[in-house]
C-alpha cells in the first residue's frame, strides 16, 4: 500500500493522517531543495533561462545546465554573478 492510499483511507487514524503528511511534506521537501532556477541578468532584469536546474557544468565560455529529466541547454558568453542557495537561484551575467 502506497502512502497515497493511506492518507485517503477511512481506518488510518487523523493522527497516522498527521504523521503520514508530515513524513510527505518532508520528503517533497528534500527533493526540491536541491534544484534551482537559473536566470540571466539583462539590463537590470531577470530572464528564466531554465527551471529545475541540477546540474552545472562550465565550459569555455558559458555553461551548460542540466534538469532533473536530463535535459539540457548550454549558454554562452556568460559568467556566474550569484549562487543564492537559500532560493535556489543561479544568476547569469553576460560577457
Amino acid at each position: 500500500m502506497d502512502i497515497w492510499t493511506l492518507l485517503n483511507n477511512k481506518s488510518v487514524t487523523d493522527r497516522i493522517r498527521i504523521k503520514l503528511q508530515e513524513v510527505l511534506n518532508e520528503a517533497i521537501w528534500v527533493i526540491t531543495m536541491c534544484e534551482s532556477t537559473v536566470v540571466l541578468l539583462r539590463n537590470g532584469r531577470k530572464e528564466i533561462i531554465m527551471e529545475d536546474v541540477a546540474r552545472i557544468s562550465f565550459t569555455s565560455g558559458g555553461v551548460t545546465l542540466m534538469d532533473i529529466l536530463g535535459g539540457t541547454r548550454t549558454v554562452d558568453n556568460v559568467k556566474i554573478t550569484e549562487a543564492n542557495l537559500m532560493d535556489h537561484e543561479l544568476i547569469l551575467e553576460e560577457i
